[in-house]
C-alpha cells in the first residue's frame, strides 16, 4: 500500500506519537549506574564543569552520550545542568557563610514588629 505509511516490515505503520513517546535504552541498569557514578564522581571533583566537557570525559570512558541524555540525568537528579555563574560561585565562599552566619545571629536583635524591610546586602544598623 503505497503512500498511507503501511509498509510491510517497518514500524512506519504505527501511529507517529506512539512512534515519539518509544525510548529505547541506550544502556542497561549497570551501565546507567555507571554513568551515574562517574557523572556524580565528577561533579564532586569539579563542579564547574560544563556539559560538553561531561560528555568528552564519559567518551573517554567509553560511554558515547549526548548532551540532552546527560540534561535528562542532571533533571532526574532535580539539578541544573547550567554551569553556575559567578555570583552563585561567590555566594559560597568560607568568607560569605561567615558573614552570613553573622548576619543570622545579628538580626535575631532587632524586634520584629519594627522590622520593615531588609535586604542582608546593605543590612546597617542605626542604633
Amino acid at each position: 500500500m503505497e503512500g498511507n505509511g503501511e509498509e510491510q516490515g517497518t514500524m512506519s505503520y504505527l501511529p507517529s506519537t506512539i512512534l515519539t513517546n518509544l525510548r529505547v535504552k541506550k544502556f542497561s541498569p549497570e551501565e546507567e549506574e555507571q554513568v551515574s557514578t562517574l557523572i556524580w564522581n565528577k561533579c564532586k571533583a569539579e563542579p564547574f564543569t560544563t556539559l560538553g566537557e561531561y560528555r568528552q570525559y564519559l567518551t573517554e570512558k567509553g560511554f558515547n552520550v549526548s548532551k540532552s541524555y546527560l540534561q535528562r540525568l542532571f533533571k532526574k537528579w532535580r539539578w541544573s545542568w547550567k554551569k553556575p555563574g559567578k555570583v552563585q560561585i561567590q555566594k559560597y565562599t568560607h568568607e560569605n557563610m561567615k558573614y552570613y552566619f553573622e548576619w543570622i545571629i545579628g538580626i535575631q536583635g532587632i524586634p520584629w514588629k519594627r522590622l520593615k524591610f531588609l535586604d542582608e546586602a546593605h543590612c546597617v544598623s542605626k542604633g
